[in-house]
């Protein structure tokens, strides 16, 4: 009889919102801070940015839980889009 305890499989990480509240706000700040200095594309992708920022629900609560993992998952994306094209 095998009495070792058996690993319980990894769940991939998520992000929970007040992480994910911070960082945009974080990245929000930083876009204002340096819009001037972008060229003209990136200036557009900065404003395509912010637009899905401000389409973004910042609370999550009272929705469905299907309809809080795509808020979580949007929130994601445009955090990968901003390390994606703004990180230096």
């Amino acid at each position: 009889m095998d009495r070792r305890k058996r690993k319980k499989e990894k769940k991939t990480p998520t992000f929970t919102m007040k992480i994910t509240r911070r960082k945009i706000d974080e990245i929000t700040q930083q876009i204002a801070q340096t819009f001037s200095q972008f060229n003209t594309e990136n200036q557009a992708r900065a404003e395509s940015l912010l637009k899905r920022i401000s389409n973004w629900p910042r609370i999550a609560a009272d929705v469905s839980k299907e309809r809080r993992e795509e808020i979580r998952i949007e929130g994601g994306k445009i955090i990968a889009d901003y390390n994606y094209f703004f990180k230096n």
